[in-house]
């Protein structure tokens, strides 16, 4: 069961009320799930290298205000509990993810107007690299930041950057949908014509009750006629440990990008499963099995 416990987290420090009474920072303290242990792992373990660091950006005109979309942002923060949360793994067993009750969002401003349109983008593709090294203290929450440039015009750019263990990509849409129509409304933020939120909370509980010998049960049975891994005929023999992966670079036309997206959008799929499907039928064209794994 999940329960909170911020005797065993890593707690932020305690804030007093005005009547002397200490305000208990922590709005709630859970396991991570598996997927998140493995993001932790390799953020930890990979310092510096941006790893599981998503960045969004985009172009603004000269009516955008930068302090309405900081707010919005910080509205749609205390709707979800998941964009308030730090992780805790230091000297334990297991790592934990506390939930604040509230966080406020970094944001920096910087002025770039005297830039010309070659050098915003450099310096920004710069700027994208910086953020992806500095990636985040997963420690120190919210894992999230914006950076807001003002380019000549009075044009905007924006950078909203993000660690994966909050957000995958169909999440992001959501939330940034949600950003956007607090943005429009203002201070009259359309809190009550939002669906109400699930909290992040509900989703590991419901992984912790599942029983995983009866998943591994299912597994077993579906995989029982695979005698293996499937294999690809790689010419000259076996592969040496330095030729066993690299790093190939390719682009497509925007037909072909057009034609993806549609499929994509066709199926309710993302494009990486388009990717996987396409994958799946070289490894079934080249193995001549129907049965991949």
């Amino acid at each position: 069961m999940i329960s909170k416990t911020p005797e065993t987290a890593k707690a932020p420090e305690m804030s007093k009320n005005p009547d002397g009474a200490t305000a208990d920072p922590i709005e709630a303290v859970y396991p991570l799930t598996p997927v998140q242990e493995g993001m932790l792992y390799h953020t930890v373990a990979e310092p510096g290298s941006g790893v599981y660091v998503e960045q969004l950006g985009f172009r603004a005109g000269a009516e955008f205000r930068s302090e309405a979309f900081r707010r919005a942002v910080e509205a749609v923060m205390g709707r979800h509990p998941i964009l308030r949360t730090g992780f805790s793994w230091e000297r334990r067993e297991e790592p934990l993810q506390v939930v604040l009750r509230e966080c406020r969002l970094p944001v920096k401003q910087q002025d770039w107007s005297e830039r010309s349109e070659q050098e915003v983008s450099e310096s920004f593709e710069k700027l994208l690299a910086a953020d992806r090294r500095r990636g985040f203290d997963l420690s120190k929450p919210p894992a999230l930041r914006l950076r807001i440039l003002r380019l000549s015009g009075d044009g905007y750019l924006c950078l909203l950057s993000y660690h994966h263990i909050l957000l995958d990509a169909w999440s992001l849409a959501l939330v940034f949908g949600e950003i956007l129509s607090h943005y429009r409304q203002g201070k009259g933020a359309p809190a009550d014509s939002l669906p109400p939120v699930r909290p992040f909370s509900d989703f590991v509980h419901w992984l912790q009750e599942r029983d995983p010998e009866r998943e591994r049960a299912f597994w077993r049975q579906h995989l029982a006629d695979l005698d293996g891994p499937t294999r690809l005929p790689l010419a000259g023999g076996e592969v040496r440990p330095e030729q066993a992966y690299g790093d190939l670079q390719g682009s497509l036309s925007a037909e072909s990008t057009a034609a993806l997206n549609d499929l994509a959008t066709a199926h309710g799929l993302t494009q990486a499963v388009v990717a996987q499907a396409a994958w799946a039928l070289v490894l079934a064209a080249f193995s001549g099995s129907d049965d991949l794994l």
